[in-house]
């Protein structure tokens, strides 16, 4: 069933063929567009932030969120950021980093095991709480979570132009890309005077 948030979107994007090629695609087709573009700006922007609490589990192996895009940064139970450590860092300093254990975490490990898993370092007690885990959240579809609409419809006009073999489809592209740039610098003049805390071993 057509999201009723993206009406409007799906109405911009046919306004723009502006011919036969308007109707080509159905209110459902135009909303996988619109879901894939809101998912590609958060991923590109990191402007759409989820929580979870992690908590050590006996294997030592954890689980990132089923809507996670990628993890952002892990805040520690004493409010500092646990710094992240490739597993080959740590694995030239010990035998097997997986066996030593420890009171608290001191760095977290996004890179040694499979998709959707990562790991704390040292190994802490079973039921420890490792604190607050932020990532790019993928949103939800069918809901209008993007608030640049603009961006959301060069994405979608890139796409279906592509799809239709239009020569404008470049064009759309350079303007969504131009969208995503301009966001992340405005993000980076907001934050360009704070600092990043954290622990570091």
């Amino acid at each position: 069933m057509p999201s009723s948030q993206f009406a409007a979107i799906r109405e911009r994007v046919r306004t723009s063929f502006r011919d036969v090629d308007a109707t080509m695609f159905s209110d459902d087709w135009l909303d996988c567009f619109i879901d894939d573009a809101q998912r590609v700006w958060a991923m590109l922007t990191e402007s759409i932030v989820g929580k979870a609490e992690i908590t050590q589990n006996v294997s030592g192996v954890l689980s990132l969120p089923d809507d996670c895009i990628r993890p952002i940064r892990l805040i520690g139970t004493d409010g500092f950021e646990l710094p992240p450590a490739p597993w080959k860092h740590l694995h030239g300093s010990y035998d097997d980093f997986r066996d030593i254990t420890g009171d608290f975490a001191q760095a977290v490990v996004y890179d040694y095991d499979t998709f959707g898993k990562f790991r704390v370092f040292p190994k802490v007690p079973n039921g420890t709480e490792l604190g607050v885990l932020e990532y790019v959240r993928r949103p939800q579809e069918g809901v209008l979570e993007v608030g640049n609409t603009d961006a959301l419809c060069y994405y979608v006009l890139w796409i279906a132009t592509t799809f239709a073999s239009r020569g404008s489809s470049p064009l759309w592209r350079d303007k969504f890309l131009k969208e995503v740039q301009e966001y992340n610098m405005s993000k980076v003049s907001r934050l360009g005077r704070l600092s990043r805390g954290g622990r570091y071993f």
